[in-house]
């Protein structure tokens, strides 16, 4: 079992991601999260896949791409610190992900399979690490990280934008 981080092990900024997940099997969660997050996209009516609420806001399209990309680096997150304590790893300039995304030819169905793909190997990469390595520290966008910290991130931003697409969205 991976426990809940300290506040210590995160950047502040990651609280509102960190609230969103009350659990203490974070495994058990990205896995039943998968699942859910999976039925919910695919009960997006098509007809909203373009819908933008607001000017300079993003599509639903956009914003499942957004989530695909992070889910990616936070994987490669939670990897590289769990394998190299001393990690310094670079920010996500979400805006420049999205200026360099062209998902026009790729269906919506095609993102949700490339986001239930990536999370998949998340969870089996997670499942995989020697429990005690979750506690390794290591830097990420110039903060110190715990890779259970990222493991828990990663969760709570999938459910930042669940929550962001109901309200918004739909």
């Amino acid at each position: 079992m991976i426990e809940k981080p300290e506040q210590d092990e995160y950047n502040e900024f990651y609280q509102p991601y960190m609230d969103k997940v009350r659990t203490k099997d974070i495994i058990d969660f990205l896995k039943t999260q998968r699942k859910s997050i999976v039925r919910f996209l695919n009960a997006i009516p098509e007809e909203r896949y373009s819908y933008i609420y607001a000017e300079g806001k993003w599509s639903v399209k956009q914003v499942l791409r957004h989530i695909i990309d992070t889910e990616i680096v936070f994987g490669y997150r939670v990897h590289s610190i769990a394998k190299n304590k001393a990690a310094e790893l670079p920010g996500m300039d979400q805006e420049d992900y999205m200026t360099n995304s062209n998902d026009t030819p790729n269906t919506f169905e095609a993102l949700v399979d490339e986001f239930n793909n990536v999370r998949k190997a998340n969870i089996s990469m997670i499942e995989n690490l020697d429990p005690d390595l979750s506690k390794n520290m290591g830097k990420a966008s110039g903060f110190p990280i715990s890779v259970r910290a990222q493991m828990y991130i990663l969760a709570g931003h999938v459910e930042h934008h669940k929550q962001v697409l109901k309200e918004k969205y739909l």
